[in-house]
């Protein structure tokens, strides 16, 4: 008996080591990946470290930079001086705590003469004290034509962490029709 209870401890204890060499190999083969760019394997690699290895976190922060990568790759998108033209001037939300899925309203004007057809909108979410909680960036499909201002409603970014008390949208990019 005493030598099946040693035997499944010593696999227990190989399984564990074989599991984090996995991980190690992983994240190294998703490093070079994402070094050459080649951003769909590397997060295919990312995305196999377990959520216990240490080097989850850092997957995680890497995974995010990819995602905001593919989300400002386009060639028509907004220069500097184009952005500073499209601007947020007011924002609401309503809060449901069942889903945890803001829902916002947002007035945004544009000065340039040119049609938006997406923005990528950063949503910072804040406690009580007005600390950060949680953030969300999410292109979305907002179209608006040359020098206009508009109302978007009921613009759902995704679920927020946390419970929060106020928030705030920033465009981060637009991308123009032509």
């Amino acid at each position: 008996m005493k030598q099946i209870f040693f035997f499944i401890i010593a696999l227990f204890f190989i399984s564990c080591e074989q599991t984090e060499q996995d991980a190690n190999e992983n994240f190294k083969k998703a490093t070079e990946f994402y070094k050459q760019k080649e951003y769909e394997i590397a997060e295919y690699y990312f995305d196999k470290i377990p959520e216990d290895n240490p080097l989850y976190s850092e997957s995680q922060r890497i995974l995010q930079e990819i995602d905001n990568i593919k989300l400002f790759s386009s060639e028509k998108l907004a220069k500097p001086e184009e952005l500073r033209q499209v601007k947020v001037l007011n924002h609401t939300f309503t809060f449901n705590a069942e889903t945890m899925e803001p829902k916002h309203n947002i007035k945004i004007s544009s000065e340039n003469t040119r049609t938006i057809r997406f923005m990528v909108l950063k949503f910072t979410y804040y406690n009580e004290v007005n600390q950060p909680v949680d953030q969300i960036v999410v292109r979305e499909n907002l179209v608006m034509y040359g020098r206009v201002t508009d109302t978007f409603k009921d613009v759902i970014p995704g679920k927020v962490k946390s419970k929060f008390y106020s928030s705030r949208v920033e465009i981060l990019s637009a991308e123009f029709d032509d």
